[in-house]
């Protein structure tokens, strides 16, 4: 990922943030055929202590967010450093043809864990962009704070459920086979 223009104690947070993170954490990476990564994405299964980047970075209330939802989730999951190298992808005609499986499928492999949940949750920082391809690929996301300049773009807090989500599993299981 090219990580150009953004200030070096921003991204030296998010990588002792991550480290933290780790025990209670799936992570999964894509890589071309030559070696390099060209996406990445983390679920992370909150562990009720954690302080989320949603609630000290989107000031997003996240007791009272919880509390409020009906009926209460049984497990709340964040989805996070989720990451495409475009630039790598436009450099590589097989990857070019491919950037929308790469994108299922790296939100196959986070959203799995939530449509697993009998009634979970699933907590993101989403960039507008993206925001708009969820709604494209039937992901409705519910915006739940005031978006925000956030590693370089524009970024909404956001939340879906395990039953949202679970249709795009169930409807993208073919996907693991590509």
């Amino acid at each position: 990922m090219k990580l150009r223009n953004y200030p070096i104690d921003e991204l030296r947070k998010a990588v002792n943030e991550d480290f933290q993170y780790l025990p209670d954490s799936h992570c999964y990476a894509i890589y071309s055929s030559s070696k390099k990564l060209i996406g990445y994405i983390r679920a992370l299964k909150w562990n009720n202590c954690d302080i989320l980047p949603i609630v000290k970075d989107f000031n997003v209330d996240l007791g009272s967010f919880i509390s409020g939802l009906r009926p209460s989730p049984d497990e709340v999951w964040h989805i996070g450093r989720f990451v495409i190298d475009q630039e790598e992808i436009r450099h590589d005609e097989k990857l070019m043809n491919k950037r929308i499986t790469i994108l299922k499928l790296l939100l196959f492999c986070a959203f799995t864990h939530i449509a697993n949940a009998k009634n979970g949750i699933a907590l993101a920082e989403c960039d507008s962009k993206l925001y708009t391809k969820l709604k494209l690929l039937g992901i409705d996301s519910t915006v739940i704070g005031k978006s925000q300049m956030y590693f370089g773009s524009e970024t909404i807090p956001i939340y879906n459920t395990s039953t949202g989500v679970r249709n795009f599993v169930e409807s993208n299981k073919s996907i693991c086979y590509v």
